[in-house]
């Protein structure tokens, strides 16, 4: 239970930071990531800290991948370590993989809201639609459509993968 309450409160908090100024702070992962490992050794020994330096090492190597392709920043790539010391490498994975899914489908609503009449009058019927068309995040990113913060498509997708188990 410790370890989900601290998983929600590092994504929480990255996604506002993110959101905000486009930046996750190195002071936010790193100490999550060490009281992730932490906590794992003192609840469950070198077994636990086995998980969750698996973790934490699979958060990191996945995300390494697409910084080196300039697909995220190196601040996605430390919370997603961070990330892994908490949940285990088959949950980070799981977010990982749906995170990928939710920002696919973020870009391509950008991609037609920008550059095709239809796009952005079908982008934004279902914004109303789905009551989100005054959301700040949305409003703001509407503007720059060539980036987004990842963290707009992890949110959703740690949560998706907590209500629904899928890892």
């Amino acid at each position: 239970m410790l370890a989900e309450a601290a998983a929600a409160v590092l994504i929480g908090t990255a996604s506002i930071t993110d959101i905000k100024s486009r930046r996750i702070p190195n002071v936010l992962t790193i100490t999550c990531a060490n009281l992730g490992l932490l906590y794992y050794l003192i609840s469950a020994g070198l077994s636990g800290l086995l998980f969750s330096g698996i973790g934490l090492t699979c958060g990191f190597v996945v995300l390494l991948l697409l910084y080196l392709f300039k697909v995220v920043g190196a601040g996605d790539v430390k919370l997603f370590a961070a990330l892994g010391a908490w949940v285990g490498a088959a949950t980070v994975w799981s977010i990982f993989v749906y995170s990928i899914l939710f920002g696919g489908f973020i870009g391509l609503a950008l991609l037609l809201f920008h550059y095709r009449s239809f796009g952005k009058k079908f982008v934004q019927m279902i914004l109303v639609t789905i009551g989100l068309r005054n959301i700040i995040v949305f409003r703001e990113h509407m503007k720059r459509p060539t980036t987004f913060p990842f963290m707009v498509a992890v949110l959703p997708a740690a949560l998706f993968v907590y209500f629904t188990g899928m890892q």
